[in-house]
C-alpha cells in the first residue's frame, strides 16, 4: 500500500512562526478570559464586602467590569496580530524584492 498524502502543506518558516505566535496569543488570552471570569464568581462573597461607587464590587466586576476585560482582551488580540500581520506582509514584500534583483543578476550575467 501507498502511504497517505499529506493532508497538510508544508508552511514556510515565517507561516510556522506565524501560527505558533497565533496559537500562543490565543491561550494566553483564554487563561486571562478564564481566571477573570472565574475567580470573580469564586469569590463573589468576598468580593462583596468592597465597594466600588456604592456597589459591592462582585456586583459591579460581573455586571460591567468583565465586560471590559473581555472587550481589552479582544483589542489586545485585534492589535498584536495586526501587527505581526503587518510585519509578514513587510517580510514578503522584501523577499519579492530581493528574488527580483537576483533575477536580474542572472540575466545580466547570463548575456
Amino acid at each position: 500500500m501507498k502511504p497517505a498524502a499529506r493532508c497538510f502543506p508544508i508552511l514556510s518558516h515565517q507561516a510556522a512562526q506565524y501560527w505558533r505566535y497565533k496559537r500562543r496569543l490565543t491561550v494566553q488570552l483564554l487563561a486571562i478570559w478564564l481566571f477573570s471570569t472565574f475567580s470573580v464568581i469564586y469569590f463573589a462573597r468576598e468580593l462583596d464586602n468592597l465597594t466600588l461607587f456604592g456597589w459591592p464590587l462582585s456586583y459591579y466586576m460581573a455586571a460591567q467590569g468583565l465586560a471590559l476585560v473581555y472587550l481589552a482582551l479582544i483589542f489586545i488580540y485585534n492589535r498584536r496580530i495586526g501587527k505581526m500581520e503587518e510585519a509578514m506582509q513587510a517580510a514578503e514584500l522584501l523577499s519579492k524584492k530581493e528574488k527580483e534583483k537576483d533575477k536580474e543578476k542572472d540575466q545580466s550575467h547570463a548575456e
